[in-house]
């Protein structure tokens, strides 16, 4: 069985990583690393020597060009500063609003991809690793959509979900927490 780690370079996709190299062997994990045309290229440049010390596969996307028109903070388009504040409390200042930083259905898009490509390469398994702000933005986002609530805090796609993503299973919960 092969598995698939959403790959940033930070530190909890890189627990995701070791975590799958431990379970799978690294001749069993494919990194996959998105880029999204963000100002940061600290963590991508980290990643690469990552996946070189961890002996995995390694992928990489552009998504850059989906995001060309978001004036979110966060991207290369944007004069803003980056704020410093979490999601919490930069959603007090904005009333709810979506905040500076906020790009437009990210995660969502890095999942799709990653399932797509996971299914590409007989990966069964796909590794994510959420930051708590991304948790914070999914809890408010499963208040909503119950479907969307496993997709908080360092989660794994179970090996069921991919049968679904294949046609071949009913509907399951696509993330789940690790223990």
């Amino acid at each position: 069985m092969k598995a698939m780690v959403l790959f940033s370079g930070g530190v909890d996709s890189t627990t995701c990583l070791a975590m799958a190299v431990k379970e799978y062997g690294a001749e069993n994990v494919l990194a996959l690393t998105i880029s999204y045309g963000q100002k940061h290229k600290k963590e991508i440049e980290a990643a690469k020597q990552l996946v070189a010390y961890y002996g995995v596969e390694w992928k990489t996307l552009d998504l850059a060009p989906i995001f060309a028109d978001s004036s979110c903070s966060l991207l290369v388009g944007s004069d803003e500063e980056i704020p410093e504040e979490s999601y919490a409390e930069q959603l007090e200042k904005t009333g709810g609003k979506p905040v500076s930083t906020y790009v437009p259905f990210r995660n969502g898009l890095f999942l799709s991809s990653a399932a797509s490509i996971a299914l590409s390469n007989d990966c069964s398994v796909i590794y994510y690793g959420a930051h708590s702000d991304d948790a914070a933005a999914a809890d408010k986002l499963a208040a909503r959509v119950p479907e969307c609530t496993h997709w908080h805090g360092t989660g794994r796609a179970v090996p069921a979900d991919m049968e679904l993503l294949r046609g071949q299973r009913p509907p399951l919960r696509s993330l789940r927490h690790l223990p």
